[in-house]
């Protein structure tokens, strides 16, 4: 019963209050006035994960397609929802790194650590997503000539042949203090052509590369093999780099990664990947 209301006569109840009266409108008022301070829950909006991604790349980079989504996966429960943008298009490894550093069509990117331009202007990651195998080179030749490097017993009989680059990859600095001639071009595409046609002796390949690349590419290029008995070695491990715009995406890819270093399933994954193809390097 509201305060100052006397019952109706013969019914027990109490009367009804009219909607203009100050009772009533003072109510009105208070849960207009309440209305504000419960919002509605709004979800997280998803997390944007952008990175370039071609065919033919899908041979050299599957597995580290896989392997940032499922570091993505990994964090959801500390970084909520995301969703993934594959942007296809065929790019030059200069391009590659200039659009990573910009932060716009990409903002994650995978590669070695020889960039002084991603080291300073992206946030590397520092989780070894390939374990630290990159730098293990093994060499693809022409398959007439593996007699020729049977030959070859030292450094100074490799440096006088030469290796086929990308124009913009990161271990020219290392092959070029360690004198070793480099022929480059500004794709990936164009090297095994050029190898093919004899525009250089040897194209320098990770034992994680090398393998897949026969497999997909052998048909196309019968000339070609694995050379059977040398085994190049440097410091060479890749990393994801992400736009230094997004710090709290770095943070959640270096958890994810870091998560799953902890509980097995990194090695895991690189073990499906490539127990195979380092196999057949060996």
């Amino acid at each position: 019963m509201l305060h100052g209301a006397t019952p109706d006569a013969g019914t027990g109840r109490a009367p009804r209050v009219k909607p203009t009266s100050p009772i009533a409108r003072a109510l009105a008022f208070a849960c207009l006035l309440l209305l504000p301070l419960w919002p509605a829950e709004v979800p997280a909006a998803p997390m944007s994960v952008r990175y370039y991604y071609t065919s033919t790349d899908a041979v050299r980079y599957g597995y580290y397609y896989e392997l940032l989504e499922a570091a993505l996966k990994a964090s959801v429960p500390n970084y909520g929802p995301y969703v993934i943008e594959r942007l296809v298009a065929p790019v030059s490894s200069k391009r590659w790194n200039l659009e990573g550093i910009a932060g716009q069509r990409i903002n994650v990117m995978w590669s070695n650590v020889g960039h002084p331009d991603l080291n300073e202007g992206m946030i590397p990651i520092p989780v070894p997503a390939d374990r630290g195998v990159h730098g293990y080179r093994v060499l693809l030749i022409r398959a007439e000539r593996q007699a020729e490097f049977d030959r070859i017993r030292n450094i100074e009989d490799l440096r006088r042949l030469s290796n086929g680059s990308g124009d913009n990859w990161g271990d020219l600095a290392i092959l070029d203090h360690n004198r070793i001639p480099c022929r480059t071009a500004p794709t990936y595409e164009l090297l095994l052509p050029m190898l093919s046609a004899g525009r250089f002796d040897y194209f320098s390949r990770s034992v994680l590369e090398a393998p897949a690349e026969m497999k997909a590419f052998g048909s196309t290029y019968p000339d070609l093999a694995i050379e059977r008995r040398l085994l190049l070695h440097y410091r060479f491990p890749v990393v994801f780099f992400v736009t230094r715009k997004e710090a709290r995406l770095a943070e959640r890819i270096r958890f994810g990664l870091e998560t799953m270093a902890d509980n097995g399933d990194l090695k895991r994954l690189f073990d499906r990947h490539f127990e195979h193809s380092l196999l057949d390097s060996t």
